[in-house]
């Protein structure tokens, strides 16, 4: 089985329609499914992502899955709309930095968890940042094994202070739907 993690609506939609999911549940979290694919929408934060994995993980999903944490993340210079998988998760708020087996994509890169939004590279330690990615791969982590868990982020911005739109978030992902649907 497959299993996604977005944060938001916008972001899920296009996986939603790709893999043909369903709602089958409303709470404690929005989840969507079909007898090969979940997908659950956490909300914002390293606590609300921690909390619906953990959520999907241990009461819906046997052991042999591989998770995706999927959505969009800021960057300081990669191209806005390019897919990257993380390969390093840097928690700011904790010091603590994650390294994670099992590359599916050539292109990969690091990425900080913020507790709140970032609006400057100053300081920044990695090469794409977030606001999820640390509470997924902890939350993840007490269910599976390293190899299975996968953090896939599309660049939406240079660290714009305005939130890219529910169609920009679709524009963003679309083009690599194909590719996620071959590669998952």
């Amino acid at each position: 089985m497959r299993a996604f993690v977005s944060a938001f609506e916008a972001e899920a939609a296009p996986l939603i329609d790709l893999f043909e999911l369903r709602l089958s549940a409303d709470r404690p979290f929005r989840l969507y499914r079909n007898e090969t694919t979940a997908l659950v929408i956490s909300g914002m934060g390293k606590l609300s992502s921690a909390a619906a994995t953990s959520y999907l993980l241990a009461s819906l999903l046997p052991s042999d899955t591989e998770i995706f944490n999927f959505g969009l993340c800021g960057a300081k210079t990669h191209p806005i709309g390019s897919l990257w998988q993380i390969r390093k998760v840097i928690d700011r708020c904790s010091g603590a930095v994650y390294h994670l087996p099992a590359p599916l994509l050539a292109q990969q890169a690091s990425i900080t968890c913020e507790e709140t939004p970032r609006r400057d590279a100053k300081g920044l330690k990695s090469d794409l940042i977030d606001m999820e990615s640390s509470g997924f791969l902890l939350a993840a982590r007490h269910f599976l094994a390293p190899s299975r868990i996968h953090l896939l982020k599309v660049v939406s911005d240079h660290l714009d202070p305005e939130p890219p739109t529910a169609q920009r978030c679709k524009s963003l992902i679309a083009p690599h739907l194909p590719f996620l649907k071959e590669l998952i």
